[in-house]
């Protein structure tokens, strides 16, 4: 499994609707990207930070994805507020969820 980490910031005092936005218009389309395994939001909301982090179930269908969820995230930052710092890909090695 590989993982595509995207950083944004984002205002502190709009985390929550943008978390509920993101949720609502974006992560449906993101499920239809192939090999989707996953998605997961994290948020610091001291500092207006939020990782999009979204599970693929091997590189090659990651790398196909680049595109479509570049185009997401742009659209994502431009109707949201929020601004892209980064992407980073990793592989997943564990994977433990209770």
């Amino acid at each position: 499994m590989f993982a595509r980490v995207r950083t944004f910031n984002a205002p502190t005092e709009g985390i929550d609707e943008s978390t509920t936005a993101f949720r609502d218009s974006f992560l449906p389309r993101i499920r239809q990207l192939d090999g989707y395994r996953g998605f997961f939001l994290l948020v610091d909301r001291q500092w207006g930070r939020l990782l999009g982090v979204a599970l693929y179930a091997d590189q090659a269908s990651m790398e196909a994805a680049t595109q479509s969820a570049t185009d997401l995230s742009r659209e994502a930052g431009e109707q949201l507020g929020l601004a892209a710092v980064n992407v980073e890909d990793y592989e997943v090695v564990i994977d433990e969820r209770a």
